[in-house]
């Protein structure tokens, strides 16, 4: 997994703790091609379907 994907998903987890922040999550299989890029960064936006969403790669 990329650096910047792992930090960002574990400053997520940091701050999110236990409280529910999110209402799906994705586990994206193969995050490091073009379409999982693409979900890992699109799926946490607030204007997706049923999201945000937390995503794992």
């Amino acid at each position: 997994m990329y650096p910047t994907i792992r930090k960002k998903i574990d400053e997520e987890s940091s701050s999110n703790g236990a409280s529910g922040k999110y209402p799906s999550v994705g586990l994206v299989i193969g995050a490091t091609g073009i379409v999982g890029m693409s979900l890992v960064e699109i799926l946490p936006l607030p204007d997706t379907p049923e999201g945000p969403w937390k995503v794992v790669g």
